[in-house]
């Protein structure tokens, strides 16, 4: 079945879990996959999953002649409870109006991954119109109402949104 020895969820259920966390809160997740399945899975749980993950962004299977890059802001908690929260900045990258690529507080993977892919010519870079939709289409899922995220786990939740968007949680 594809169980790994002292899992309690199948690849696939996992998968489903990843793939409803991606679209919405962890709360909301669980309780879809309940609706659509009649398991449950806590969004403990689902968050969990999420943090266990390693998603790389995608390869290029052409050469890439058109890249966007922009940056979105996500909503932090802080430590120490009662202090307000702030608002940092974290990248994203759309190949070839495609493919997207978002890293927090990490510029050097940003650009290792643009400069994995193999160039064409003429190469060109778009202006703000192609990676504002795609800037808007990852914040759809770290600025949810209420939504505040603590530093280490942002990195996880943006590759999550955009394994989504990239076709690679695919069932």
């Amino acid at each position: 079945m594809g169980i790994e020895p002292l899992t309690r969820h199948s690849p696939l259920l996992s998968k489903c879990c990843l793939l409803l966390s991606a679209n919405e809160s962890y709360h909301n997740a669980e309780t879809d996959l309940y609706l659509l399945t009649g398991l449950k899975v806590g969004h403990s749980t689902q968050h969990r999953l999420v943090n266990q993950i390693e998603l790389t962004p995608p390869e290029l299977k052409q050469g890439l002649s058109e890249v966007s890059v922009d940056g979105g802001k996500i909503r932090l908690r802080t430590e120490v409870k009662g202090e307000p929260c702030f608002w940092q900045e974290y990248k994203t990258a759309r190949l070839q109006g495609i493919y997207y690529g978002a890293f927090f507080q990490d510029n050097l993977s940003l650009t290792d991954w643009l400069n994995s892919q193999k160039l064409t010519s003429p190469f060109c870079s778009i202006g703000s119109g192609a990676v504002e939709s795609a800037v808007k289409q990852i914040s759809y899922r770290v600025k949810l109402t209420g939504a505040q995220w603590r530093p280490e786990n942002v990195a996880n939740i943006l590759q999550l949104r955009c394994a989504y968007l990239n076709g690679q949680l695919a069932i």
